[in-house]
């Protein structure tokens, strides 16, 4: 019996095609046959013209209907199979060829018969080719089995496989095949049963060559029946399976290693499609995204938001722009609604992956929860912005004056005593460079590239001409520039050079000359003094008066000198080795004793004893 139908062709050729269902009938008294469906070509309307490639490869078949695999075309063109395939598709479009598939991935090409002296009738040819086509693939094993399950035909592919040749097997129960194990378990038979009952099944185990050595197959058993429905045996196709299935465990191996791997990440990993969907999680990235820790799985995309709170488009993502550009994005922040409430930051870094051709097919990406460091990172600045307004208070509260400065010398800040000194408002003096705002100064500026190349800070005295006043300036260096402090201290200035001028005095004294603090240590002794004692100047200053003085007249001296202070008086007659006391206001003589030679008593009282500091008990 046969269906009729046509199918459109490229460039609007149609050719015409009968479905056969052939009865076919194995040669041998006892064989049986069965249907079997085959389409063969019955014309062809119209032929576009042959490229040069097309007709090198239909040269490879004749008009006799010989089947051709396409590993064999591939070696014969030397080409890959893939571009073989091209070819031999467009020769079936353009009905030059036939094709079938045979097995699972397997398919065979031949030129169908169309010489108009051929006088084998149609079925028979059919027949025929169906033949061929059996004898003719060798990538499957293709033989048929009785109702018991012994074996009838065999073809050359069951031969490669299974390494029996026709003669050894043919009459052999197929259980042949099996492993032992399988065979005391009842597989064959079990087998044969289920393809009974349910017309075919499909399976996949070991199997036993000729040799004894095993190899995984693919099996489908078909149930053959007559007319009337009668079993009348089984068609059996085998493909050997093994170095597929080494492939697929090896891949399985590589991917569950990439799975472990990426399970150890410390980062969110993920894979996006060209449709926009989120898939192959790791389990970091289900627990930032709060998902199903199936890694197959497709997850929505989880709505983005920028710095702002606003929602960022999905053009705009990470994965769309890696998608669009070809180019990776590092360190994308953005927010996401947390399941829990709330919101958290991530940080998000895409890459394109392309296929063999070069075209974007997905995009790696890698998710980190930088939330704690966000908030972390607004403390921080919280904190600065507090630490900033303190020191800004205090800056304004101390009398030094303070300013702080860049990298360039540029003001950054100033308190109100160092705006005074450079008589301009802080506003109007931040961001311009010290230079303009004060005449440059060597010893400042010495200061200055001091205290950055050292790292250390630097202490300097400077004397403004357009202040007329004395500063002691304090320079500290810092990562983003210099802090200075600086005080008047023109008065300190002023005293020191009074007391020099009265270190001067008590140097030219021709009489013995110290001074003791109020713990009686002496703080200056003149040369003429140290003589007396026979003692150097270095020995005695520093030293406890007690060092060349009794204890008695110590105690009588301090006594005499605590009673002319509290009296009041200009002077006293006390029996005491004393000539002359220095107080806060005057100088206290004892009457009974002449005034010491080499003083010009005249010259150091009254208005000068201002200009004289007091450091403690003068003696002579």
């Amino acid at each position: 019996m046969a269906d009729k139908w046509s199918d459109p062709g490229t460039d609007d050729v149609r050719t015409r095609y009968i479905r056969l269902w052939i009865y076919w009938r194995p040669s041998g008294p006892s064989a049986t046959g069965g249907f079997i469906s085959h389409r063969v070509d019955c014309g062809i309307m119209a032929h576009p013209a042959l490229t040069p490639a097309l007709r090198e490869t239909l040269a490879l078949f004749d008009g006799h209907g010989e089947p051709r695999a396409t590993s064999e075309v591939a070696e014969q063109l030397d080409l890959g199979r893939r571009s073989t395939y091209e070819r031999l598709e467009r020769l079936v479009d353009q009905g030059r060829l036939a094709t079938k598939k045979v097995g699972a991935n397997a398919r065979v090409w031949w030129r169908p018969h169309t010489e108009s002296s051929d006088d084998t009738p149609g079925p028979a040819r059919a027949r025929e080719e169906l033949a061929s086509l059996v004898e003719a693939v060798d990538e499957y094993a293709l033989f048929t089995l009785d109702p018991e399950g012994y074996v009838r035909t065999w073809n050359p592919g069951a031969e490669e496989i299974k390494g029996y040749a026709e003669a050894e097997i043919v009459g052999e129960h197929f259980s042949t095949f099996y492993p032992a194990e399988a065979q005391e378990a009842g597989v064959p038979m079990r087998n044969l049963a289920a393809a009974a009952r349910d017309g075919s099944i499909e399976e996949q185990g070991w199997r036993v060559r000729a040799d004894g050595s095993r190899f995984w197959a693919n099996v489908t058993i078909t149930a053959i029946r007559d007319e009337d429905g009668a079993l009348e045996g089984f068609a059996k196709v085998t493909r050997d399976m093994t170095d597929r299935r080494t492939r697929e465990r090896e891949l399985r191996r590589e991917r569950d290693l990439v799975g472990r791997i990426l399970n150890t990440v410390p980062v969110g990993v993920g894979v996006v499609s060209t449709d926009g969907e989120l898939r192959r999680l790791n389990e970091r990235a289900t627990e930032i995204l709060g998902r199903d820790g199936d890694d197959e799985a497709t997850v929505d995309t989880p709505t983005l938001y920028d710095e702002n709170g606003n929602p960022v488009p999905t053009a705009e993502q990470p994965a769309a722009r890696a998608f669009e550009t070809g180019d990776a994005v590092r360190d994308w922040r953005c927010q996401f609604d947390d399941p829990d409430g709330g919101r958290r930051w991530l940080s998000v870094n895409a890459a394109p992956l392309e296929d063999g051709d070069g075209a974007r097919e997905q995009v790696v990406l890698t998710v980190e929860d930088i939330t704690q460091q966000k908030e972390q990172a607004l403390q921080i600045q919280r904190q600065r912005d507090d630490l900033e307004s303190e020191l800004a208070e205090i800056f304004e509260r101390i009398d030094d004056g303070f300013f702080a400065l860049d990298e360039d010398r540029r003001f950054v800040h100033l308190n109100d005593q160092a705006a005074e000194r450079f008589g301009r408002p802080a506003s109007d003096l931040v961001g311009e460079p010290i230079w303009n705002a004060r005449d440059p100064n060597r010893t400042v500026a010495a200061a200055f590239e001091s205290a950055i190349e050292t790292e250390e800070s630097v202490t300097v005295e400077e004397f403004d001409e357009s202040l007329a006043t004395w500063f002691e300036t304090h320079v500290y260096p810092s990562e983003t520039g210099l802090s200075v402090y600086f005080r008047d201290v023109t008065d300190r200035k002023q005293r020191q050079k009074r007391l020099q001028r009265y270190r001067n005095v008590v140097e030219s004294i021709n009489e013995g000359v110290y001074i003791v603090d109020a713990d009686g240590h002496f703080t200056l002794v003149n040369e003429q003094y140290a003589t007396m004692m026979g003692q150097s100047k270095a020995a005695l200053e520093g030293a406890h008066v007690s060092t060349v003085i009794d204890d008695e007249t110590t105690t009588a001296t301090t006594v005499h000198e605590r009673q002319v202070v509290d009296a009041d008086v200009p002077t006293a007659d006390h029996d005491v080795p004393v000539d002359l006391i220095v107080t806060p206001d005057r100088v206290v003589r004892s009457a009974s004793s002449p005034k010491p030679a080499g003083i010009d008593w005249d010259a150091i009282s009254a208005d000068r004893l201002e200009e004289i500091p007091i450091l403690g008990r003068l003696h002579t």
